[in-house]
């Protein structure tokens, strides 16, 4: 079980979607590496990692989400080597990179009345933080149409009130560095 801080802040990706998102991901974690943006409680990315991913890195502003995500990761013993935590805003993290941070997963779960997404996707296309065949998973409020510029839907699954989208990144990159999202 993880720590989720109370209150309406921090609205935690439920048990069932992050089951999908496993189930949909499974073979495609092993030796990833993961950008976990608007982490909350971190519960994406530590699956991830306990599916196998190599590293991830957490973004959130909240103090308190980050002391969640600070007593999650210690509490099943993740440590430094596998888990960056940092308090950044996640679209200026993205404006900031400049097209410098790769990785091969982006978690993006923002909160849904921020006007975070509306800002977002043009950020996510300068950025490009995904790898060559990198995968960015979104959720969003279900009826609404978002569609990345240049990455395709590989699979969606609404959930009440809630969709997830998963994207494949298909453009060419050049040269397919990748530079761990917190070595900048």
């Amino acid at each position: 079980m993880l720590k989720v801080p109370a209150g309406l802040e921090v609205r935690p990706t439920t048990g069932r979607m992050r089951d999908w998102i496993c189930n949909v991901l499974r073979s495609d974690f092993e030796g990833r590496s993961v950008l976990d943006l608007f982490a909350g409680s971190g519960s994406l990315g530590i699956h991830a990692l306990s599916l196998g991913a190599r590293h991830a890195t957490f973004l959130d502003i909240s103090p308190r989400a980050l002391k969640a995500l600070g007593m999650n990761l210690q509490h099943l013993g993740i440590g430094e080597d596998k888990a960056l935590v940092q308090r950044r805003d996640a679209l200026r993290f993205l404006r900031d990179a400049k097209g410098g941070v790769k990785v091969d997963l982006v978690f993006v779960d923002p909160p849904y009345d921020s006007g975070v997404l509306d800002e977002l996707l043009p950020i996510l296309d300068q950025a490009r933080p995904l790898t060559p065949g990198g995968l960015l998973v979104l959720e969003h409020p279900t009826g609404r149409p978002l569609a990345p510029e240049g990455l395709t839907l590989y699979r969606e699954k609404a959930f009440g009130r809630s969709t997830i989208r998963i994207y494949r990144d298909e453009r060419d990159q050049g040269n397919g560095s990748t530079a761990a999202a917190g070595s900048h």
